[in-house]
């Protein structure tokens, strides 16, 4: 008798475990990350290009993350407007797992503002939901310029 007395009570507490595991699962679903970068050029007239990029992915059961982006042109000569221009260029691509394949592509994003008014900052930002199924997110932004002349290229991720 005692022996089947134990045997039962290990079944109840492991079968406890496996529910309460299992009514956790969503709670910590989301995985929460954030990250970014900044690089910089150089560019005529002692100004400097920068490529700006902020994310945070707090990946919901869509897959959902926030970024935001943008190209800026510090120091020296304003640009002038109707002949530089600024551009900010937004791609990110989300990862995940398949059902019978392994890892695959789960959604992505490409975005991008140009100005030409005279502006030293062009910007970007936004939500955007990758798939139930996304693990993590790859973000890339390229600041890109026609500044007097001269053009510039610099990316950041």
């Amino acid at each position: 008798m005692p022996f089947e007395s134990r045997t039962v009570r290990r079944f109840f507490v492991a079968g406890a475990a496996t529910v309460a595991s299992g009514a956790l699962l969503p709670a910590s679903s989301s995985v929460a990350h954030a990250g970014g970068g900044s690089k910089s050029a150089k560019l005529p007239h002692k100004a400097k290009l920068t490529s700006d990029l902020w994310y945070s992915n707090t990946l919901t059961i869509k897959g959902c993350g926030e970024y935001q982006v943008s190209a800026k042109i510090s120091k020296g000569k304003k640009p002038r407007s109707g002949k530089d221009w600024l551009k900010t260029h937004v791609t990110a691509t989300g990862h995940g797992i398949g059902w019978d394949k392994g890892p695959m592509q789960t959604g992505s994003l490409d975005k991008s503002v140009k100005n030409n008014k005279g502006q030293r900052t062009a910007t970007l930002k936004g939500t955007k939901c990758y798939g139930f199924n996304t693990i993590y997110v790859t973000y890339t932004n390229e600041a890109s310029t026609f500044y007097f002349g001269s053009h510039r290229n610099v990316s950041a991720s």
